[in-house]
């Protein structure tokens, strides 16, 4: 799969220029609503489609102002094709597993959404069904796969990380970057992460999104492995964010008055399964930073009226080695006054998911999507 192109009749595809691997993608949207792709989908081509879903529905954060445009932002590991079947997952019947049972359930919950900017990974088919899927609803996608995927030893495409944003809304104002992280000894290892600089032209901010993938298992040697990935994700952003503010102060494109601090200054949002707890040393790394970022999971331990600092569990699996319960999926986001977060998805209970754990026949992935609303604040 890496080192090819892929093309379509109907769609033509790109080569991204900056993006390191030829199979990273780059596709004009057609512009087709959701409604009729989601009609298309239920009527003809998935039996599936519309069963009955894990409900998911929006708790307020914070107050909204009512002011500020809106934009809403969706992170999820999809659980890859193959992954699936061959994940172990003890309690989960095999039908269930099956992709063409799974697909038309991953599309609903991401189109249900109605998000603006979407993460997504262990993406495999991202050419033949994502992508395609996706543009007809008015999103661009940007894929970078991994070098050497686990989905590939069972005969399944290579995953990776995509990237999709509303076409009309956004455009891109530097190319993408897909980039394996360096392992300590210095060769590239198989996780990474995919990052591009978007103008947003309901706001007009700039907006740096990302999504990435740490490596996975416990142990104290993946621990510390995923310390170090955290800790080139934030340099790569910091990179990102200074050149995108040194070539607006040079073109003189700040977009506000020159009084402004922040006005030449790209806002971060950050996605990705980190594989740990908010508490571990690779989510610390990232609140350290000097970029300023916090989490949906940092604002609502903060605001907890009893001073509880639990989080819901963003995945619950049962293996042969036991349960697992766990919260590793995050959107980060700029802690700047531009960007307020305002309502989020509620997570699912272990009662509304069922006994089996995930994936189950109402929710198609062993991780659960999040889903968070910002206000962000229009340049003047």
């Amino acid at each position: 799969m890496q080192g090819s192109i892929f093309t379509s009749r109907l769609f033509q595809s790109t080569h991204i220029q900056g993006l390191r691997s030829p199979s990273c993608l780059h596709r004009t949207s057609l512009g087709c609503p959701t409604s009729n792709i989601l009609g298309f989908l239920r009527g003809r081509r998935f039996p599936f489609m519309k069963s009955h879903k894990l409900r998911r529905t929006f708790e307020d954060v914070q107050d909204a102002r009512g002011t500020a445009p809106i934009m809403t932002v969706l992170q999820w590991n999809v659980l890859a094709d193959g992954l699936a079947q061959y994940g172990e997952f003890e309690r989960v019947p095999r039908d269930i597993l099956a992709w063409n049972r799974r697909a038309p359930q991953l599309l609903e919950e991401i189109l249900d959404s109605n998000s603006d900017l979407i993460a997504l990974q262990e993406v495999n088919r991202y050419e033949e069904f994502f992508q395609p899927r996706l543009e007809q609803a008015g999103f661009t996608g940007l894929f970078w796969p991994k070098a050497c995927s686990p989905a590939e030893q069972y005969g399944f495409p290579c995953d990776g990380c995509a990237l999709f944003y509303r076409t009309e809304r956004f455009e891109v104002v530097s190319p993408p970057c897909g980039q394996a992280f360096g392992l300590s000894n210095g060769p590239s290892g198989k996780q990474g992460m995919l990052h591009v600089v978007l103008r947003d032209h309901v706001s007009g901010q700039k907006v740096i999104f990302a999504g990435t993938h740490l490596k996975a298992k416990a142990g104290e040697a993946n621990a510390a492995a995923r310390e170090v990935q955290a800790r080139q994700i934030m340099e790569r952003l910091a990179s990102a964010e200074q050149a995108t503010t040194a070539a607006d102060s040079s073109s003189g494109d700040n977009g506000a008055s020159a009084g402004s601090r922040h006005s030449a200054q790209p806002v971060v949002i950050l996605c990705g399964d980190f594989n740990d707890s908010p508490s571990s040393a690779a989510c610390q790394v990232v609140r350290d930073h000097q970029l300023g970022l916090s989490c949906i999971w940092d604002w609502l331990a903060a605001q907890s009226s009893n001073g509880s600092t639990s989080v819901p569990f963003t995945t619950w699996k049962f293996r042969p080695d036991g349960v697992s319960q766990r919260t590793i999926d995050f959107i980060w986001f700029s802690k700047d006054p531009r960007l307020r977060l305002v309502r989020r998805w509620r997570m699912p209970t272990e009662g509304e998911i069922g006994e089996k754990g995930l994936p189950c026949e109402r929710y198609p992935s062993d991780h659960l999507a999040l889903c968070a609303v910002f206000e962000v604040e229009p340049l003047l």
